[in-house]
């Protein structure tokens, strides 16, 4: 099983040094999203550059090396992370929505 990222994902300024991550993720539940969760990294460029991370294969397709991050449009075709490595189980399966800020 895999989690992919399809998709255009708009940043509206140019990073600075320092990224507050916060991610918030939506189950769908008889046809509503329901919060389920929410991941905050406090300063996202102390790992964007790191390798072998969940986050890899985003940044690798983003193009970038580390912050500041570029202002842009970054379109998502092939993003995805492995999930066979997490204690998944059926009841977690379905559609999701996150929200990036």
């Amino acid at each position: 099983t895999a989690l992919a990222l399809v998709g255009d994902v708009g940043l509206t300024q140019e990073t600075t040094k320092d990224v507050k991550f916060e991610l918030t993720i939506m189950k769908n539940v008889n046809g509503n999203y329901e919060y389920l969760t929410k991941v905050i990294e406090t300063n996202l460029c102390d790992h964007i550059s790191e390798k072998n991370k969940p986050w890899t294969p985003f940044v690798n397709e983003m193009g970038i090396k580390g912050c500041p991050i570029p202002k842009k449009t970054y379109t998502f075709k092939k993003s995805s992370l492995d999930t066979a490595g997490f204690p998944l189980t059926a009841a977690q399966a379905g559609n999701y929505r996150a929200k990036i800020e």
